[in-house]
């Protein structure tokens, strides 16, 4: 090829082996469909339960997912929207949730992870072990704890008592893990189906049509005031919620609704195993 040839061609072929630096690829954004941890929870949740063992031999996916939110930028952050903010700390809890299972995995002889530290003590939920400080505006540390990210974020800023049923802290007394990531494009409807689906579990919430009563989650004692804030009582935020079948009945004429709360399973939601 003659050198008069050659430098009219060799333009065509830099930009088609894409190497001139105008041509670069931007960096994608972040992905706000959780796709990464969808794939991980599809592929390990079971029913109500997930398959910890199969996923601490395939935890790659987890770790990226998890790799990431901690790498988020905080000024790209700031400017999402309420939405997409909501949704990431909602994945990031239960996410992050499922790391600390494995941590600790198994768990043999103990049920909980509430019992890793001495029995009761509750102690993984407080160890500020997430590295995601830098997103919270005047936070001041790098690491938060699961039970941070619950409460002073999801709580008080979003307000939103429906997080409670898509919180998953890995114990069978908890709403049933889902088997894809909340998304900010459809939060809303993620959150409402959540919600119905909690109260529709008769392994988590009993009604009882002749007594006219619920016997509900535990959760709905300790953070009462945040159904109360959106319904006026407890109550009325599991009538709004209940299936159909029972909010009939429990808006009917009659006494009104009393609840009582069923005993908080605390065991690992881990998928049963035949004994060795």
């Amino acid at each position: 090829m003659n050198r008069q040839l050659w430098i009219l061609v060799a333009p065509a072929l830099a930009w088609l082996c894409g190497i001139l630096p105008w041509q670069e690829p931007a960096k994608p954004g972040f992905d706000h469909e959780h796709a990464l941890l969808t794939r991980v929870l599809s592929t390990h949740v079971r029913g109500d339960r997930v398959d910890y063992e199969a996923l601490s031999r395939m935890r790659d996916g987890l770790d990226r997912y998890l790799s990431g939110l901690s790498a988020q930028d905080a000024k790209e952050f700031a400017g999402w929207t309420r939405n997409e903010q909501f949704a990431f700390w909602i994945n990031a809890y239960n996410a992050f949730t499922l790391q600390t299972v494995l941590v600790n995995y198994p768990l043999e002889p103990l049920e909980s992870l509430r019992d890793v530290d001495g029995a009761g003590s509750c102690s993984v939920w407080k160890r500020k072990s997430l590295h995601l400080g830098h997103l919270i505006a005047d936070h001041g540390q790098a690491e938060i704890s699961l039970d941070e990210l619950r409460d002073k974020l999801l709580r008080e800023k979003f307000k939103d008592a429906r997080v409670h049923a898509a919180l998953n802290n890995s114990c069978l007394g908890a709403p049933a893990l889902r088997a894809s990531a909340f998304t900010s494009a459809a939060l809303d409807r993620e959150l409402e189906s959540a919600a119905r689906a909690w109260l529709a579990d008769p392994l988590r919430t009993k009604f009882d049509k002749a007594a006219r009563s619920v016997e509900a989650s535990a959760v709905f004692g300790e953070f009462r005031e945040d159904f109360a804030r959106e319904s006026g009582s407890v109550e009325a935020w599991i009538a709004r919620y209940a299936p159909t079948e029972d909010r009939i009945w429990i808006e009917s004429p009659g006494q009104a609704l009393t609840r009582t709360t069923l005993a908080f399973d605390w065991k690992l939601n881990d998928i049963e195993r035949e004994a060795k």
